[in-house]
């Protein structure tokens, strides 16, 4: 059985790399969409250094920073958080750069590394979206209380409503203790949202 995985990783290599050849060829929209492909088909292979070089030589900055940040994720999920993080500081654009360092987080929180996860959470300008992931991923590790607490830290009033029906919905048996917050939320009207009270 190896050696079917090993003949079919080969020949993945040998058509991503020619795929890689015949892309050089093109160009515009269709260079970058290929070259963007190409990039994550060879982290999905397990070659993450080929990959971060062909994101590398995308010449169009804003496409070249959108496959790193996808990158930055599936670094820490196959367990290269060094190369993570060395990617994440090339990264220009800061919306794409905050997307990574979200992608990044969500990774750790799923990795059962619910402190370094908050610890990125820090320096985004706007965390409700990854606090709305993470308290998903506490929910289902089990950690229900930190993932009420969580959610109640969403700033966003519809977000917040929105992440606590989904972790209502995540609840197979009646939880009081979630049926008791969202009832607290909606009666002091925390959701602010016209069709939820």
């Amino acid at each position: 059985m190896q050696e079917s995985t090993s003949a079919e990783s080969e020949f993945d290599m040998d058509y991503l790399t020619c795929v890689s050849r015949l892309s050089e060829s093109l160009q515009g929209e269709a260079y970058l969409e290929i070259a963007q492909a190409i990039a994550l088909q060879y982290v999905e292979a397990g070659e993450l250094e080929q990959g971060v070089e062909h994101a590398e030589q995308i010449h169009d900055a804003y496409t070249r920073d959108s496959v790193i940040a996808v990158i930055t994720g599936k670094a820490v999920a196959s367990g290269n958080e060094d190369d993570a993080t060395e990617l994440l500081e090339t990264i220009e654009d800061p919306i794409l750069q905050n997307s990574a360092i979200e992608q990044i987080a969500i990774e750790f929180a799923r990795r059962g590394e619910f402190d370094s996860a908050l610890g990125l959470t820090d320096q985004l300008s706007d965390n409700d979206s990854v606090f709305s992931s993470m308290a998903t991923i506490y929910w289902q590790s089990g950690y229900k209380n930190e993932a009420i607490d969580l959610a109640r830290a969403i700033e966003f009033a519809q977000q917040r409503a929105t992440t606590l029906v989904q972790l209502a919905r995540l609840s197979g048996e009646k939880d009081e203790s979630l049926s008791s917050i969202l009832a607290w939320n909606l009666r002091f009207n925390e959701f602010e949202s016209p069709g939820i009270v």
